[in-house]
């Protein structure tokens, strides 16, 4: 994850003779610090059984024929992500 900073640019002067501002943004390249991938999946592995019991996190199949598309992708995306979790 990229950090972002702003730095103020005198881009020109004001009629009263005042330097003109310009905030710039810019990002820093990413860190060997900032992978987090390993922490959060440890993390989130140690808190999937506590998450599945009051059924917060769902495991069963949804069916196949629906209108709620959105509820169908969270279903998809958490069966993949059973093959592909380490």
């Amino acid at each position: 994850m990229a950090s972002a900073s702003q730095t103020p640019k005198v881009v020109g002067k004001t009629k009263g003779g005042k330097d003109k501002e310009r905030t710039l943004r810019g990002f820093r390249p990413p860190r060997p610090e900032d992978d987090v991938e390993a922490l959060v999946l440890g993390k989130l592995k140690e808190k999937m059984p506590e998450w599945q019991v009051p059924k917060i996190i769902p495991d069963e199949a949804y069916p196949e024929q629906t209108k709620h598309l959105d509820a169908r992708s969270v279903a998809v995306e958490l069966a993949r992500r059973e093959h592909v979790t380490p």
